[in-house]
């Protein structure tokens, strides 16, 4: 005796056998154009963040280079420390 379970798929293997198989000879007409219009008009997330991501790299250029240019001018020393500190400098190990 078999469960209900496997009676419903024996009888649908046996449906499945009965269908027959058809294999159109080409496309629909205008196919590609319908598939290619739904896949414009459905929202796509990540090109919002490829939108954003994008949008964000000068931005985050222009940050890097401030703080470039701000540090390069808190650190560098003077020219009489600059000379100072060559002078001062072992020649030989």
């Amino acid at each position: 005796m078999t469960n209900p379970t496997d009676q419903r798929l024996e009888i649908l293997r046996a449906r499945a056998k009965r269908v027959p198989t058809y294999i159109p000879d080409e496309l629909p007409r205008n196919l590609a154009n319908r598939v290619l219009s739904q896949s414009y008009t459905e929202p796509d997330e990540f090109a919002l963040l490829l939108r954003f991501s994008l949008a964000s790299l000068p931005i985050g250029a222009c940050v890097m280079l401030a703080c470039l240019l701000w540090y390069s001018a808190a650190a560098s020393p003077g020219p009489d420390e600059l000379a100072g500190s060559f002078v001062q400098a072992p020649l030989l190990p």
